[in-house]
């Protein structure tokens, strides 16, 4: 099959057009108005933060406890404390 340089390159290029139409109106096709939400960013960090806090075990994610740190949200030091002691018990059994 020959390929025609002119039809690849309509191809291409209206794939790209209706990539950029589909990005360009994804919040009106998901329904999304300019009313005002009903929740800050801040208060979904609170409430995430406070749900991984007390999630058991928790404080073996690394993840999460980078997390939380990087959230700037207060959080008791002894949760810290516990990571450390956990990730150091962790090493020394790991002998590394």
């Amino acid at each position: 099959m020959k390929y025609n340089l002119k039809n690849y390159n309509v191809r291409i290029i209206t794939f790209l057009i209706a990539i950029l139409m589909i990005l360009g109106n994804t919040p009106e096709a998901f329904g999304a108005t300019n009313a005002k939400l009903k929740f800050s960013v801040e208060d979904v960090i609170n409430k995430t933060s406070q749900y991984m806090i007390k999630e058991s075990r928790s404080y073996e994610n690394p993840w999460i406890i980078l997390g939380l740190a990087r959230s700037e949200v207060d959080v008791d030091n002894e949760y810290y404390e516990k990571y450390y002691t956990n990730l150091k018990e962790t090493l020394e059994d790991k002998s590394g």
